[in-house]
């Protein structure tokens, strides 16, 4: 299959999932007094529908994206379900760069950074391109096998 689960991959997939419950626990403050500090205190603009106030809204959405391509990362054993996973995280990194919309510098590093994640997706590509030319397998474990079969016969 894509992905496979071991002991080692689950242990390590726990060790993450408490990480990102660490980093959320210890970032939950500051999207939600970000959100509430543009209140006003008149009793008919108790409901503010700015979009400043809804800003940070997805911030736990997107830590959760990065965790699942994390642990979708560890236990994938395909070079598809290996580019899937990198592209799964990066793309809540971007996101997460991008975080504050109103800010110059934030949309400038995250479409840098966007640029950056195109170029190396690039890369990735060819590299598992050319694997999958010499060997003709997408497996990992099948592309090790290949590999000391060769090394074997030098």
């Amino acid at each position: 299959g894509l992905f496979h689960g071991s002991a080692t991959t689950h242990s390590f997939d726990i060790f993450i999932y408490i990480i990102g419950a660490v980093i959320l626990q210890l970032t939950s403050f500051y999207p939600r007094r970000f959100r509430t500090a543009k209140l006003t205190s008149q009793k008919s603009k108790l409901v503010n529908k700015n979009e400043e106030q809804f800003l940070i809204i997805e911030y736990p959405l997107v830590i959760l994206f990065i965790l699942i391509g994390a642990t979708f990362l560890m236990s994938s054993s395909d070079l598809v379900s290996m580019f899937i996973s990198i592209e799964l995280q990066s793309y809540g990194l971007y996101i997460l760069a991008t975080l504050y919309r109103n800010s110059e510098l934030s949309t400038t590093a995250g479409l840098t950074y966007f640029l950056l994640g195109g170029l190396s997706s690039c890369f990735i590509l060819l590299g598992s391109s050319l694997l999958y030319l010499n060997s003709g397998l997408t497996n990992l474990d099948g592309i090790y096998v290949l590999a000391s079969f060769c090394d074997a016969n030098k």
